[in-house]
């Protein structure tokens, strides 16, 4: 019985640290996914322009290539639970101030340009400090699972974060959903008070200068070419996959001719392909981990991609993006394990916050996508997307040595 539970798909959910942070992680998830639901949506109200809002919501990954790797470092400086306190509350008064805005009838697209670029200032701190936390809160045989649940919460929340979004802009209007989100950012803080960190390491924390162990980080993983090539594999769905999502609202009105209502079932459909994807790889009972999982679901996500640009009704796009969510979240548990594991806890901030940069692409992947969009259609964009991001992935096969090489990981063999 014992070892039953010890393989069942909510096994890290017995450790008590682990449940606070999976249900923060919710509640946080949440509240970023409402916004974009939102954000997106409120931008192509006020421009209906899809280049613009590409630009808008990009901007929310932005700051991953310009904070993320500090913050990294700061996660390897110090105490990585109150960081991640601090930065919510400071995200949660961003979003009461900008809900004002907008409920005044104050809001203008510079406004939400602002309001995206702030909170991904806060989310380049919070998702890899939360991330990091993981390995802090369960023994290291429990790894693939924690992390496989933490993305399933990551799943909850995309499913529920956009319906309701979505149903909130039609009942309810923007800025109650703003005012939504940051009530979830200050119960995360609540939830984390209690929260212990166990299994961290207590020789990780360093006085070295931010950009000394930033050089470290980056040092570490140039050396190892396991964790370079899953790093240089996280570019392609940043590129070519993720920044559809931008282009959901577009898609929704001009192609499937729908509401609001449409656009956040979409979203939450993408996000129940994921939750399928993390209970596949939370059940799974073997100790492995594998980079061609990762390199499958690639071109099972780019090729779905290609069929949604065919899509001319909402049961069609209905039946194709949880397909997408599902290979795309494969790929992201998967190659998630891997670097959490290849990563030494001393160096496992720097590493996860370096491994998130790939997230700084999405802004010109979707400028780039929005203006094929605008000049074209919203329908060409999409397609454009998924042949290139296939491509691209069979380029790296063919001359990234690193890439075909990627081994099987087995978490007793690892230090």
């Amino acid at each position: 019985m014992r070892k039953s539970n010890e393989h069942s798909i909510f096994a890290s959910l017995r450790h008590k640290n682990y449940r606070y942070l999976w249900i923060s992680n919710v509640l946080g998830r949440g509240g970023l996914w409402v916004q974009q639901t939102t954000l997106a949506w409120l931008v192509w109200k006020l421009s209906g322009s899809a280049t613009i809002v590409g630009i808008t919501a990009g901007l929310w990954t932005l700051p991953f290539l310009f904070i993320g790797p500090f913050s990294g470092v700061l996660a390897d400086k110090i105490d990585r639970r109150r960081l991640l306190m601090v930065t919510t509350t400071l995200m949660a008064v961003i979003a009461v101030l900008f809900a004002v805005v907008v409920a005044m009838d104050w809001v203008q697209v510079w406004h939400a340009v602002l309001f995206s670029l702030l909170m991904g200032c806060g989310s380049a701190i919070f998702m890899p400090v939360s991330q990091a936390l993981i390995a802090n809160t369960v023994p290291r045989e429990g790894m693939p699972n924690a992390i496989a649940l933490s993305a399933l919460a990551f799943n909850t929340s995309r499913v529920l974060g956009p319906a309701l979004g979505g149903i909130l802009i039609v009942t309810l209007g923007a800025a109650g959903n703003f005012l939504l989100q940051a009530g979830l950012f200050l119960s995360l803080v609540v939830i984390l008070l209690p929260m212990k960190t166990p299994y961290r390491d207590t020789e990780t924390k360093t006085e070295i200068s931010l950009l000394k162990g930033l050089r470290e980080g980056g040092h570490y993983i140039w050396n190892d070419k396991s964790l370079f090539a899953l790093i240089i594999l996280s570019f392609i769905p940043s590129f070519f996959v993720i920044p559809i999502t931008q282009l959901l609202p577009a898609f929704t009105d001009l192609v499937l001719r729908s509401e609001a209502n449409t656009y956040g079932y979409l979203m939450a459909s993408f996000g129940i392909g994921g939750v399928l994807a993390t209970l596949i790889l939370a059940s799974s009972r073997g100790s492995t981990r594998n980079g061609w999982l990762g390199i499958i679901s690639l071109a099972s996500a780019t090729s779905f991609l290609i069929l949604l640009s065919q899509a001319r009704v909402p049961w069609i796009a209905f039946l194709l993006v949880p397909f997408i969510g599902l290979s795309m979240m494969l790929f992201r548990v998967n190659n998630n394990t891997l670097v959490q594991i290849l990563s030494p806890d001393r160096l496992r901030g720097r590493i996860t916050s370096i491994y998130l940069v790939d997230r700084a692409m999405i802004p010109f992947a979707s400028f780039v996508l929005g203006a094929i969009a605008d000049l074209f259609s919203v329908s060409v964009a999409i397609e454009f997307s998924g042949v290139v991001g296939l491509l691209s992935l069979i380029a790296l096969m063919c001359f990234a040595k690193p890439v075909r090489d990627i081994p099987k990981i087995r978490i007793q063999d690892t230090n």
